[in-house]
């Protein structure tokens, strides 16, 4: 059984502009765990690979992908479209080499295409963006001849200094790819969409930080 998070003191966790931001939105009725997450989201995607912590053998970027669990009605989508609105959205508006989903569902060519276009024509060093989704049956769900996105995003999210893609759309090649995702969830559409072996031992679930409430 997954345990509620139940944050009640966030300032015990986090400093500075997260815990200013959370002070901003807590009059809200949503869980501060999902505040929280949605703070440290917006601030570490905005950052992106403008900061890096060296590391053995790698550079480690800042931005952090969230995943927000709990019943409906909670407040998951909320909490992600607040600091998705008033945070990421106007702070990136004019920033060039930075991408946002066109609509609820997201696909490996929908992504790739307009990040290879970018590169290709000498737009952008890197491809950075913050993308935000409401339910993650709409992002993971299998369609008839063609499985989900899983593997490519656990690729997306690993922040190296490459990409190197080669598949049915041929080979592509990107540099500075540094994406984050928040995903908002209950946990039967979430158990339907991924297997426990993709969940887990995939590599996915240890890419987010995660918060469950109910």
């Amino acid at each position: 059984m997954l345990e509620v998070t139940a944050i009640n003191k966030p300032e015990q966790y986090v400093g500075g502009w997260v815990r200013d931001y959370v002070e901003a939105v807590k009059g809200t009725r949503f869980p501060l765990s999902f505040h929280l997450l949605a703070g440290l989201w917006a601030l570490t995607s905005i950052v992106g690979r403008k900061a890096r912590l060296q590391r053995p053998g790698f550079d480690l970027h800042p931005p952090i992908s969230i995943m927000l669990l709990g019943d409906s009605g909670v407040g998951k989508s909320s909490c992600m479209n607040i600091a998705l609105r008033s945070i990421i959205i106007p702070a990136t508006r004019d920033r060039v080499g930075w991408f946002s989903p066109d609509g609820p569902r997201i696909t490996e060519r929908g992504l790739l295409k307009p990040w290879h276009e970018a590169q290709r024509n000498g737009q952008v060093n890197s491809i950075e963006g913050a993308y935000g989704f409401s339910e993650a049956k709409s992002l993971l769900s299998r369609r008839i001849g063609a499985e989900s996105i899983m593997q490519f995003l656990i690729d997306c999210l690993d922040h190296g200094a490459k990409y190197d893609s080669t598949g049915i759309y041929g080979e592509i090649v990107l540099k500075g790819l540094t994406i984050s995702l928040c995903i908002c969830s209950t946990l039967d559409p979430l158990r339907e969409s991924v297997s426990p072996g993709e969940f887990v031992d995939g590599g996915f679930v240890h890419r987010f930080l995660l918060a469950h409430e109910i």
